[in-house]
């Protein structure tokens, strides 16, 4: 699926939209799968706007989780929770757990209880488990817009334990491109942040603690117009939430 519009004639959507209905219609869950994969993710919630609720279903259910996942990360907050809202529990967990963690927190919030509690129920205990945590904040706080995944290291650890697994292309941190890690020590606590220059510029047997440099950090009650001053003032990418121990 693709994050470009494409620019296609009304005969082709035309045709797209025969060739998706026909598919559906089959539970032709590969075809389904092969036509969604072609199109761009806006014209993908175009088509899904469209439809009635039972094929809109049938047409969710029948893609993987990590393909509805990434149409659902791309839509509207309303739509989003409309295209899990009636789904099977088990199929919804599985959308649900390739979603950010920001994500499932927005649409449990707008769910029924019963309906979010059968879906957490079918997810793993610690996605589960975070996820109430998050939706228990304003959506317009800073607790509300956190993600629980979080690219840290152990204060203990050398510029090369990060470069390693850099290098390594391990799917964790391929989101973090680009974004400094966070140190933390053994409990959790948040001691600083490290440049991804500066681990370049060092030495892999350099300690982390020897070339972090002091983090900012907001409470997870902080409000967004607090946030929005924050990031204007700053060029940065993100920004950890500590609570009043610090705690990351």
């Amino acid at each position: 699926m693709s994050d470009t519009p494409k620019k296609d004639s009304d005969a082709e959507i035309d045709k797209l939209e025969d060739s998706l209905h026909e598919a559906i219609d089959a539970s032709d869950r590969e075809q389904v799968e092969a036509i969604v994969d072609t199109i761009s993710s806006h014209e993908a919630l175009r088509q899904v706007s469209r439809m009635a609720s039972t094929e809109r279903d049938s047409l969710i259910s029948m893609l993987e989780p990590e393909t509805a996942a990434e149409l659902i990360e791309e839509a509207p907050a309303e739509l989003a929770v409309t295209l899990i809202q009636d789904l099977d529990s088990t199929v919804a967990a599985k959308i649900m757990q390739e979603l950010h963690t920001d994500t499932q927190a927005d649409i449990v919030q707008e769910l029924a209880q019963a309906e979010s509690e059968a879906i957490l129920a079918e997810m793993d205990a610690v996605s589960a488990d975070g996820v109430r945590t998050l939706s228990q904040y304003d959506p317009d706080t800073a607790g509300g817009l956190m993600e629980l995944e979080v690219f840290s290291f152990s204060v203990n650890e050398t510029v090369g334990t990060v470069l390693n697994r850099l290098a390594d292309g391990d799917e964790t941190f391929e989101r973090y491109r680009g974004q400094h890690p966070y140190i933390i020590d053994e409990s959790g606590k948040l001691m600083g942040v490290v440049s991804l220059g500066d681990m370049l510029s060092n030495r892999r047997a350099v300690p982390l603690a020897d070339i972090m440099h002091p983090a900012i950090s907001v409470l997870p009650e902080s409000s967004q117009e607090e946030l929005v001053d924050l990031f204007d003032e700053n060029p940065f990418l993100g920004i950890p939430v500590a609570d009043s121990q610090g705690m990351l």
